[in-house]
């Protein structure tokens, strides 16, 4: 198991097996600096006061992973929906299952999300698009501020408000 040690933390955020932890505090303080081992021999460790520790970056259209942002977008993607262009940040946070935003079905990667075509794509026809927020108990429009228990249901519904004067409910992040 890896360990970092890492002084003078003023806040931390890292996640074990994809669930948010609060850092184990190993050794008192020396001055005003607190000395605490994380272990980052997940994947999903975030950063320290903004700095990445151990990131994995996603291509939204096709899942495609790699260690740093300028690798992932220098490179071409086989699913980007202009049907050539370079890979795409995804910024949403590693989760255990992703939801398409347009119809709210969930697949336990981005790569297999995107590789199915969605039914309700604002296109007609189109491939399902990760949803960059996180889970919750209710999913509002970002147009109307309609409130749903589920992705599903709320872009099932038409919006009153959409910007193309017709169209789908569309979850805010």
């Amino acid at each position: 198991m890896k360990k970092l040690f890492v002084f003078f933390v003023a806040a931390l955020c890292f996640c074990v097996g994809n669930k948010a932890m609060s850092p184990i505090v190993v050794s008192g303080t020396t001055g005003s600096d607190t000395c605490i081992i994380i272990d980052v021999s997940s994947d999903c460790a975030r950063s320290i006061n903004g700095t990445d520790v151990l990131t994995n970056y996603y291509c939204k259209y096709c899942g495609a992973k790699y260690s740093s942002i300028s690798s992932l977008t220098a490179g071409n993607c086989p699913r980007h929906p202009n049907g050539k262009g370079k890979h795409t940040l995804y910024e949403g946070s590693e989760k255990s299952q992703y939801y398409c935003e347009y119809c709210g079905v969930k697949y336990s990667s981005i790569s297999s999300l995107t590789a199915g075509t969605c039914s309700r794509h604002p296109n007609g026809k189109g491939k399902h698009a990760p949803y960059e927020g996180n889970e919750k108990s209710q999913y509002i429009c970002k147009y109307c501020g309609a409130k749903y228990s589920s992705i599903s249901s709320l872009t099932a519904g038409s919006c009153s408000r959409h910007p193309n004067g017709k169209g789908k409910h569309a979850p805010a992040l």
